[in-house]
């Protein structure tokens, strides 16, 4: 299916260096890899299944992933690992972002208000890997607020294929209830375990939210946005190419 604290400014700088590394006398396999997978003990497994050791860091960053189950990083893939698998691999970590994730709230689901709540949310990126469909998503922030937006994936009654309502409950936090300047965007990306709920091998997948009419926080008016799209189970995408540029936000 193919649609698409703060994070940390690596991934910019990074990617700016892309094009200056001589690669000469260098067994780099490759420079500012970018994926999403899941910790496994002291390893991170991408979601194209390679399995990742950090055997080089910048600052702290390998000791934050460990106390995370999903997330997307920024790594230099330096060598195959010695005595190890096909897919396994050295590599240098650079950033790392969390990843929330969450079970789909099925029809058979029993549903709170809180859960159903639908105030705006821009969909930024969808995409499947790894079993999941993953998103990123951007919404408005209070300044200074720790308020944590409650976010939800709700299978919805449909005649044809996969029906889903993205929901997110800001907790007041909307841009009714406060003046322009106290507010910001936000992002933050999370996933879904999609095979849970899709049995099939192939099945057609349907994704709506509510975000503001125009693209732009100009107005308060809000519109039903919807993107479709085609999941196989046997198969994967690897995840956009690009950092998500907002502030992170923490959702539950």
């Amino acid at each position: 299916m193919k649609i698409t604290s703060k994070i940390t400014t690596l991934f910019a700088a990074a990617l700016m260096f892309m094009g200056a590394v001589s690669c000469e006398k260098d067994t780099t396999i490759q420079y500012n890899n970018m994926t999403m997978g899941n910790v496994d003990g002291d390893s991170f497994v991408s979601d194209q299944g390679n399995i990742f050791h950090v055997v080089e860091q910048e600052g702290t960053v390998y000791e934050e992933l460990l106390k995370t189950e999903r997330a997307y990083i920024l790594c230099d893939v330096l060598n195959k690992t010695l005595g190890g698998q096909d897919n396994e691999y050295d590599i240098r970590l650079s950033a790392m972002v969390k990843v929330r994730t969450k079970d789909i709230i099925t029809l058979e689901t029993e549903k709170t208000e809180e859960m159903v709540k639908e105030d705006p949310v821009n969909v930024k990126n969808i995409w499947i890997s790894g079993g999941y469909m993953n998103f990123y998503i951007e919404f408005p922030i209070k300044k200074g607020s720790e308020t944590r937006h409650l976010i939800n994936l709700i299978q919805q009654e449909s005649d044809e294929g996969y029906l889903f309502r993205f929901t997110h409950n800001a907790y007041g936090e909307t841009m009714e209830a406060y003046p322009n300047d106290e507010f910001g965007i936000a992002g933050a990306y999370v996933s879904f375990p999609v095979n849970t709920v899709v049995k099939e091998n192939e099945a057609k997948l349907i994704v709506e939210w509510t975000w503001y009419t125009y693209g732009v926080i100009t107005s308060t008016e809000t519109e039903i946005k919807s993107i479709e799209g085609t999941y196989k189970k046997d198969g994967f995408e690897h995840m956009p190419k690009s950092a998500a540029p907002k502030t992170m936000a923490a959702i539950r």
